[in-house]
């Protein structure tokens, strides 16, 4: 941000995904290494397909357990006074980014997993693009606080 807009904005808000969001996937990597360790005894090693087995399953609990932080490095989205945007990317940074006063719709989606552990998906729909803020812990407080900005915004420009 340039220094003309670093003081325009009274605030700065960032989220990421949250890793509880992806409680599924520490599950089915939990039980891929159990299947590994319930059938290593009657594993032959000197057997190819065996080896294969063993590989191929810890190397997808392995992904299933990194996959979160993946999300969290390369994925960012920050709301501020003025807009909504999403930051993706580690060498090459794409941004859609969205004005509070462009807003057309926003939605709020809890699965049964995110009502338990209370996180969901807000979409958000300007005239031209859409911003997809998945796995956010506490949605009900950023879709009312998105909310609440976009009416501040249109009261204002009216």
């Amino acid at each position: 941000m340039e220094k003309e807009d670093r003081l325009s904005v009274a605030y700065r808000l960032v989220y990421k995904t949250s890793r509880i969001s992806y409680i599924l996937n520490y599950v089915i990597a939990f039980f891929m290494i159990s299947l590994v360790a319930i059938a290593f005894p009657s594993l032959e090693f000197n057997d190819f397909l065996s080896i294969i087995f063993v590989f191929i399953c810890f190397g997808f609990a392995f992904l299933l357990f990194i996959e979160p932080d993946i999300e969290r490095v390369l994925r960012q989205y920050i709301i501020t006074d003025t807009e909504v945007v999403k930051v993706e990317g580690i060498l090459r940074k794409k941004k859609i980014a969205i004005p509070m006063q462009k807003i057309a719709d926003i939605n709020l989606k809890k699965g049964i997993l995110g009502r338990i552990f209370n996180f969901g998906n807000i979409k958000i729909s300007g005239f031209k693009n859409k911003i997809e803020m998945k796995g956010i812990r506490y949605p009900e407080k950023v879709y009312e606080f998105v909310k609440e900005r976009v009416k501040i915004k249109n009261k204002l420009e009216n």
